[in-house]
């Protein structure tokens, strides 16, 4: 081999500082992880490894609650008491926020959970973050009436306003038709169109316009469907040229209707009475919820004391 003799004697190793290579090639001994005690902590072992939380509802409940939590309600677990008993309009600003923090309330079965887990003597900081989410609503005395009132304050102000527009909208557009000399100017003459139309039939020789009467008011847009022979005109465009060249041989000033009748082009015509009025009664409804609210409301410092 490489290593035999070389005449018969025996290799000789070269003069190598094996001390300074020691030093360059010891293998380096692993670093000690630092203990809690060098970090501020406590030395110890198992029982320093921060607790698994407690969670007695249904993970996809729970997962719902977190997602509102983080997203509409915005409110600390740790506050979220205080500000359900205070109902501060600063934290709650919105009918919106109300209704999520309302599908935050648990359920009796829930409930029931949360109260043995209360009765157990177990502090609420052991419950996962849902869990405590519900916990605290629970706590609330009538937290449901309480939030489902509240949201009352934020409903009501609307729907008085929308009634109150429609009602506007509607009474501006009848005073704005009984004024107009060109509506009525119009009115005429499709009547005496229609008679010379319907001459000798049961719908000829008409003397108004009465709603009861073959609902002929609502048919007016009908005008715009009969069209002359050469199918050039409609019968309102016919009837829109007559009165404009009736009021200028009178000497009148052209009505236009757009300008006279402006309060129809009014988008609040388009929600019917029969909407507004069932929008009052629905108030109605809310504001006697909050008045059987009031009426048996005691005050949460007396029900403490009185516990």
């Amino acid at each position: 081999t490489f290593w035999a003799l070389e005449n018969g004697e025996a290799v000789e190793l070269p003069p190598l500082d094996w001390s300074a290579l020691a030093q360059q090639f010891v293998q380096a001994a692993p670093k000690a992880k630092p203990s809690n005690s060098a970090l501020g902590g406590k030395d110890g072992g198992p029982g320093d490894a921060k607790p698994k939380l407690i969670s007695l509802i249904d993970g996809k409940r729970a997962h719902n609650v977190n997602i509102l939590m983080g997203g509409k309600i915005k409110i600390p677990v740790s506050g979220l008491r205080a500000a359900v008993v205070g109902l501060d309009p600063r934290i709650f600003s919105s009918e919106e926020v109300l209704t999520a923090l309302a599908q935050c309330v648990p359920t009796p079965e829930e409930a029931g959970a949360l109260d043995a887990f209360q009765r157990s003597g177990r502090p609420a900081s052991e419950l996962a973050d849902a869990d405590r989410v519900l916990y605290e609503l629970m706590c609330v005395p009538g937290v449901e009436a309480r939030l489902r009132c509240f949201k009352h304050v934020f409903a009501i102000p609307d729907k008085v306003t929308t009634a109150s527009q429609v009602f506007q909208a509607s009474l501006q557009a009848s005073e704005q038709l009984q004024r107009s000399t060109g509506f009525k100017a119009v009115l005429r003459t499709a009547l005496a169109a229609g008679n010379y139309l319907n001459y000798g039939t049961r719908n000829g020789n008409q003397l108004g316009f009465r709603q009861v009467q073959r609902q002929l008011l609502k048919n007016l847009p009908k005008l715009a469907d009969l069209r002359t022979v050469d199918g050039k005109s409609t019968l309102m465009q016919v009837l829109a040229a007559e009165v404009l060249r009736m009021q200028l041989a009178q000497g009148l000033e052209p009505s236009v209707l757009q300008e006279e009748l402006a309060a129809l082009s009014n988008p609040w015509l388009k929600v019917s009475h029969q909407e507004a009025a069932e929008s009052l009664s629905a108030v109605g409804s809310q504001l006697e919820d909050i008045r059987s609210l009031l009426a048996d409301y005691v005050p949460l410092g007396q029900l403490q004391a009185d516990g």
